[in-house]
Order: C-alpha cells, then structure tokens, then sequence
C-alpha cells in the first residue's frame, strides 16, 4: 500500500497535467507533457501540481482496503470448502 501511495505522489503531477491539457484542449497550445507540469509550477507553485491529491490518495488506500477483504473472503470461503473435503477423505480409511 505503501509503494501505491508513494507512486501516485511522484506521478500525480503528471496526471494532472495530462487532465489540465485535455481540459484545454479546445486551444491550439500543443505542448509537451513536461512543459504542461513546468507552465503549472510558474502559475501557482507547488499546490497547483499536487491540487487534488488528498482524494486520490484516499481512493487508493480504500481500493487497496477493499481488494483486500475481498481475497480474505475468497480464501476463506475456498479453505472452507476445501478443508472439510480433505478431512473427508483423512478419516475414511481409519473408519473401514
């Protein structure tokens, strides 16, 4: 989850910029992703690249949470069925 948060924090500049350069893409400005993310920093700094991260952030770590009782359930539920058939078979031959 860790490797998650940290992978979004370097990237979300650019994910921004991507979404700002869709947002505008009525004009003509054709520039690159990077000139996207440097023109962003002169505006408004920092905050302005990193704007919207809170949220992503948070999606991520409740994605991650979900998946994960989601496997619990699922592992669960196969151990259950599988574990009885197991002992099934364990103690027929004690039985005869």
């Amino acid at each position: 989850m860790a490797a998650r948060a940290v992978a979004t924090v370097v990237v979300f500049p650019f994910i921004r910029a991507k979404v700002m350069a869709q947002a505008n893409s009525d004009s003509d400005n054709n520039k690159s992703m990077l000139e996207t993310v440097v023109a962003m920093h002169r505006e408004g700094g920092l905050s302005q690249l990193f704007q919207g991260l809170g949220p992503e952030l948070t999606r991520g770590v409740l994605s991650a949470a979900l998946m994960m009782m989601v496997k619990e359930q699922i592992a669960a539920t196969v151990k259950a069925a599988i574990l009885p058939s197991k002992q099934r078979i364990q103690t027929k031959p004690s039985s005869w």
